[in-house]
Order: C-alpha cells, then sequence, then structure tokens
C-alpha cells in the first residue's frame, strides 16, 4: 500500500482515547501514582462534565473525575485524544510503562480495583487505497461482508445551510460491547486538504485487559495482533470467486494488504511535536 508519504509526519497507530476507573480510590492519589510531578502541577480544580460526578482535576489534556454519586468512591480517569498526544509529548512517557504501572496500582496505592471502561487503538491510512466508508459501504450492498458483528449502523452528517458533507462514518458493533470498530472519514473531521481514513478499534472491559497486556507483555508483536484482531472480527471477501457461501471466499486483495500494513506499523508512544490547538 502507497501509505508512507504521510507517516513520516504522523504516527500511522496510535491510542486515541483511554478511560479507567478507580473503585475506591483517592484521586490525589491516583493522579501522583501515574503522572510526574510537573504534570500535577497543572492540574486545576472544575466541575465535572461527566454525569454522576461533581469535581475534577484537569489541566484541559487530562481529566480525574471523583467525588462520585454512588456509595463507593471512584476515580475515573479519561484521557481524550489531545491528551493521548500531550502524554506522548513528555520526555519520560511511554504507553508500555504507564500500563505496567496500572498494571500493579492495587500494590502500590490504596484500592479496591480498577477496571479500563474503554480504550481506542486507531490506524490511520493516507491513500484511498485503504479501509474507507464507501469501500465498505460498497462490500455491503454487494453482500461480501463477513462479521462477527451481527449489526453496523451509518453516519453522515450535513451541513444545513449548504448540504456538505462534514462526516461520514460506519460502526460495527454496539457501543456498550466489549468490541467495536469505527470507519470513518479523518479528513472531513479535521477540514484538512490531504487524503486522511481511520479505522478505530475500541475496546472495553475484557477485551481492554487483553490488548493492555499484549502491549506490556510483548510489545513487539502489538501491531500484528491488532491486525489479527481486526481480521477475527470483520472481513472483505473477493468479489472474483464463485463461492455461494460467501464465507468460503477468500479476503479481497486489498484487504489483506491493508492488514498487512497494520502488522508493519508500531505504536506510537513518543515523542512527537505537540500541537494545543
Amino acid at each position: 500500500m502507497k501509505e508512507q508519504a504521510r507517516s513520516t509526519k504522523h504516527p500511522t497507530l496510535v491510542i486515541d482515547y483511554v478511560m479507567i476507573s478507580f473503585v475506591e480510590a483517592n484521586v490525589a492519589e491516583v493522579g501522583r501514582y501515574l503522572f510526574d510531578y510537573s504534570i500535577i502541577e497543572e492540574l486545576e480544580l472544575l466541575e465535572s462534565s461527566i454525569r454522576g460526578f461533581n469535581k475534577v482535576l484537569t489541566n484541559g489534556f487530562l481529566f480525574l473525575h471523583y467525588e462520585n454519586k454512588g456509595e463507593k468512591a471512584v476515580v475515573l480517569l479519561e484521557i481524550r485524544s489531545k491528551g493521548c498526544r500531550y502524554l506522548e509529548c513528555q520526555v519520560d512517557h511511554q504507553w508500555t510503562q504507564f500500563f505496567f504501572k496500572l498494571m500493579k496500582v492495587g500494590e502500590n496505592i490504596s484500592i479496591k480495583s480498577y477496571n479500563i471502561k474503554r480504550l481506542d487503538i486507531a490506524i490511520d491510512g493516507f491513500t484511498s487505497d485503504t479501509l474507507t466508508t464507501k469501500r465498505v459501504q460498497r462490500y455491503l450492498n454487494q453482500r461480501l461482508v463477513t462479521s462477527r458483528f451481527r449489526t453496523c449502523r451509518t453516519i453522515q452528517e450535513t451541513r444545513i445551510s449548504s448540504s456538505d458533507i462534514i462526516g461520514d462514518s460506519i460502526y460495527f458493533g454496539k457501543r456498550a460491547s466489549d468490541i467495536s470498530v469505527v470507519v470513518y472519514d479523518k479528513k472531513l473531521e479535521t477540514k484538512t486538504q490531504d487524503i486522511w481514513f481511520r479505522t478505530e478499534l475500541r475496546f472495553r472491559h475484557d477485551w481492554a485487559n487483553r490488548v493492555i497486556a499484549t502491549l506490556v507483555e510483548n510489545s513487539s508483536e502489538f501491531s500484528s495482533y491488532i491486525s489479527s484482531i481486526l481480521k477475527r472480527n470483520l472481513q472483505f471477501r473477493s468479489h472474483t470467486e464463485n463461492y455461494s457461501e460467501v464465507r468460503r471466499r477468500n479476503l479481497a486483495t486489498w484487504y489483506e494488504r491493508y492488514l498487512e500494513y497494520i502488522c508493519q506499523q508500531e505504536l506510537h508512544c513518543g515523542k512527537m511535536k505537540f500541537l494545543a490547538s
């Protein structure tokens, strides 16, 4: 795949969202354990925007929500896309180290348990010969898609005043599922002039724990692991074969190339130039 032109400037395999809950935990202890003192100094106290929480410590990139309404004290760590990029620009940050510390959290601070509520892994492609929303829709219309997911949904956003399409996404799996896949046009979202398509694998709970364990224990095989998960859960079949049972058909050649492209990537851990805007 001719995907290399942009990858020298932009990572192609990234962690793009993290949400972790810490049960019966103290927000100050969680923050000090996971982040450097220089980051903790930046945090301000604000009202939480997440339902069920009253307060949040944040620097605009990392969010520690606390004072929840439940019986047990919960600290909810939220790291959005810009927060992931912010951490990756820190001198000592490595995702493998961050998640290794997370796995050891119960041995170092007082908590009852933690739960990875969501973890997004994003794969970017910078040519039209990749996994695109139009290609997905075409294969769906031709009934050449097989999947462990039973349903998918298409969301297309249109600006009323101009009728311009400003968002184009296809979701496989339910939002609350332990694993789901989203394919969308990143060019429309970012208003860039360059071709940019993104596939996101969104993991929760047990699946998120498996992904993190692989990253920590076998980081050199992480990209191949992500590729294998996508292959097991979503297949685009050849349109040149004559088997009436679609599952018997080989994968489409372009999709095999795409899966191999993922295998060749390396998870971006840092350090990169950080743009706050």
